[in-house]
């Protein structure tokens, strides 16, 4: 009812009290101070002034023939002649003081879609109260609904309308044709522009003005201000609550740049990590959003040398062995005899900084519950921690930048990882089989996840990646099905409301021909699309920053991809067997196509490959039959084994200056192939790499014909070496 009021109200403000605004008006004039109120008879009345329009009030409540009536309408409640009825004030029925079931007013939720759409009471109605506008011409002029406009036309002129507003030959003007619908109530009943709907609305209402001009109803704050002048088209920008500061929605008319603050929320506040981190003096934690660390505290320290408070050692704990590497200025951590089940590791053995832990020194302990690594520590080792099946929490010291291959795989019992702002790589399975992980913080440094990094942690329900991650290896979250990874079911969005977006794990409806992805994206993971028959477009949009394996693959009506700038790999067999696939747009971030990427694409006739491609994987355009030219980039350095194995219809290849080593049966099987451009980078030519290219004739070679014969040129290539060199070839 509230919404049916505002519009109500600033209706007839607007036709009562002044003209229509001028559209091109810059600075709207504001009514000072407008009276709205309800006189005795129950119509409202604006100024002074008693319009047509009457708000209900409390029902009159009677009784007929025994029964309970309300406005003369007999209901089912039978009473006796003395018997007391009345209605609270919630506009429920009570009979002798007993309240019944039977509601006889409410008061309405009635507002307008941005579409265009009738709410009522929260439910989305049929009823659409923007209707098309009818475009004339009266004069010479532009006329909508009938009313000239300002802007004069030829009778050749093609006139349209685009987002509401007329366009003339293409050009958008300022005159907007869809206004703001009038609603009022006829009969108890919504009407959209003196039509009456089959929405019925009751209700004791009351209609104030604050001093900024916007509507009151019931209490309730509108978004409709009483002015003249301009009739206001809101554009929202919304800025969301942080930790330390609120939010808040901010409108903006296009026409008149009047700015409007609404929506306010709190600031969220902090939350800070149970896991604290700490050093020799104090203990402290980070905030899980913003990463503000809390105040520093004293430890209080047990007979053990244990801080009662964060359960952290403070001194190194005997049994770790370490060592002095190199050329001596430094130590590292090789293994640990001791039975503590709290450990810290010390920053100096023997007056050097212990920087390394190195391969495997932990690993399978089955008695080490926590462990605080110093901020000495740069590297933690290649599986430094595998299967400590009793480690439940890690303190990763801020000067670690990398975390090694397994360094914590099953290490089953570990709940949650911070993982410092120094990190820069999280190595290859790094946190897999992790199974009670349930929260990753992950640094601002990181640039790198490897494959399986997180493989079947299947209860992560927390993660944040951040905008410094521009890789995000195959499978580097596969298996983690708690949820936390948004699922996407027709365009509805589950996951961590601080990060919904993150990584796209599911989608169920497996035949749909169409799929938009959602914008704030940052990870497809694998298996994703495998096998979406009816697919026919894919738009990945420019947030991406990995795909995983198989993401597309056998998607068989698959026709057309656009890979985004964020992409940086390309997984394995990412669109293999993706049949009728014809075009594919690959960003200019993308280092790496996988391994058999592109595999048995039989209709993908052409390709372009951007500069930024460092690595083509082996098999990854195999089977590619209607391939007919490929230019490999001067960026590229490798060209993997078969990558263009059984190409047959592929007639020319140019091969960049970059290249170094053309795979084992890269080109096996191109029967068709006739010429070849090879850089003079290239070292060693593969096994096989132009087997049965039988009618491979010239071969043009950028380098001179010395270098030629430092080339290493495998067994199989009989094909390649009898065609004509032409050397020290200009592209």
């Amino acid at each position: 009812m509230k919404k049916i009021l505002s519009v109500l109200v600033l209706a007839l403000a607007l036709v009562c009290l002044l003209a229509s605004c001028n559209m091109q008006q810059t600075t709207p004039s504001v009514q000072k101070d407008p009276t709205v109120e309800i006189n005795e008879d129950g119509y409202i009345v604006i100024n002074g002034r008693k319009t047509d329009y009457k708000i209900y009030a409390k029902p009159v409540v009677s009784i007929i023939d025994g029964y309970v009536a309300v406005d003369g309408e007999k209901t089912q409640y039978q009473v006796k002649a003395a018997d007391t009825v009345t209605v609270d004030d919630d506009g429920y029925v009570i009979v002798n003081g007993v309240k019944t079931g039977h509601k006889v007013h409410t008061t309405d939720s009635v507002f307008v879609t941005n579409d265009g759409y009738l709410i009522v009471n929260g439910v989305k109605t049929e009823h659409k109260v923007y209707i098309e506008p009818v475009i004339s011409v009266i004069d010479g002029y532009v006329a909508v609904n009938g009313v000239k406009t300002e802007y004069e036309v030829n009778k050749a002129d093609v006139i349209t309308v685009e987002d509401g507003y007329v366009v003339v030959n293409g050009v958008k003007t300022e005159h907007k044709v869809h206004t703001e619908p009038e609603i009022s109530v006829i009969d108890g009943y919504v009407a959209v522009n003196g039509v009456k709907t089959e929405y019925e609305v009751k209700g004791t209402d009351v209609i104030e003005v604050d001093a900024n001009g916007y509507i009151i109803v019931n209490g309730v704050k509108t978004d409709y201000v009483v002015v003249v002048g301009c009739n206001h088209i809101w554009e929202t920008v919304t800025t969301p609550a942080t930790c330390a500061a609120g939010g808040y929605d901010t409108l903006t008319c296009k026409l008149c740049d009047k700015t409007v603050k609404s929506n306010e929320t709190p600031a969220l506040g902090h939350t800070y990590s149970t896991t604290y981190m700490s050093d020799d003096n104090y203990h402290w934690s980070k905030c899980q959003t913003c990463n503000t660390t809390s105040e520093k505290v004293l430890h209080t320290l047990d007979t053990d040398d244990i801080c009662t408070v964060c359960q952290l050692p403070v001194s190194a704990t005997p049994g770790i062995i370490y060592d002095v590497f190199a050329d001596g200025t430094y130590a590292g951590v090789i293994g640990y005899t001791g039975t503590a089940t709290k450990v810290r590791i010390a920053d100096t053995y023997n007056g050097l900084p212990v920087t390394a832990i190195y391969q495997a020194a932990f690993q399978s302990n089955n008695t080490i519950t926590s462990i605080t690594i110093p901020n000495s520590v740069t590297t933690i080792g290649n599986s430094a921690f595998y299967n400590c099946s009793k480690l439940t929490s890690v303190t990763i010291g801020d000067s670690v930048t990398t975390i090694g291959y397994s360094a914590f795989q099953y290490c089953s019992k570990l709940t949650s990882v911070t993982i410092g702002d120094s990190v820069t790589t999280i190595g290859g399975y790094a946190f897999s089989s992790c199974y009670n992980l349930t929260s990753v913080t992950i640094g601002d440094s990181v640039t790198t996840i490897g494959y399986y990094a997180f493989y079947k942690c299947s209860n992560l329900t927390n993660v944040t990646i951040p905008d410094s991650v521009t890789t995000i290896n195959s499978y580097a979250f596969a298996g983690c099905n708690a949820a936390l990874y948004t699922e996407y079911e027709l365009g509805k969005y589950v996951g961590d409301s601080t990060n919904p977006y993150a990584v796209l794990i599911e989608v169920t409806n497996q035949n749909m021909s169409t799929y938009t992805i959602h914008p704030d994206t940052q990870v497809i993971a694998s298996d994703v699309f495998m096998s979406c028959e009816r697919l026919t477009s894919i738009v990945i949009p420019n947030k991406v920053k990995g795909i995983g394996g198989y993401a597309f693959s056998s998607c068989y009506n698959l026709t057309s991809v656009t890979i985004g700038a964020s992409v940086t790999t390309i997984g394995e067999r990412v669109f293999w067997c993706c049949d009728n696939l014809t075009s594919v747009t690959i960003g200019d971030s993308v280092t790496t196509i996988g391994d058999k990427a592109f595999s048995q694409c039989s209709n993908l006739t052409s390709i372009t490959i951007p500069d930024s491609v460092t690595t083509i994987g082996d098999d990854a355009f195999a089977s590619c039959d209607n391939l007919t030219s490929v230019t490999i980039p001067n960026s590229v350095t490798t060209i993997g084994d078969y990558a263009f194995y059984d190409c047959s219809n592929l007639t020319g290849v140019t091969i960049g200056d970059s290249v170094t080593t053309i795979g084992e049966g890269a080109f096996y099987w191109c029967s068709n192939l006739t010429s070849v451009t090879i850089g003079n980078s290239v070292t060693t030519i593969g096994d096989s790499a132009f087997y049965y290219c039988s009618n491979l004739t010239d071969v043009y070679y950028t380098g001179s014909e010395a270098d030629w014969a430092q080339i290493t040129i495998a067994y199989g290539n009989s094909y390649l070496t009898d065609a004509t060199i032409h050397y020290n070839y200009v592209p």
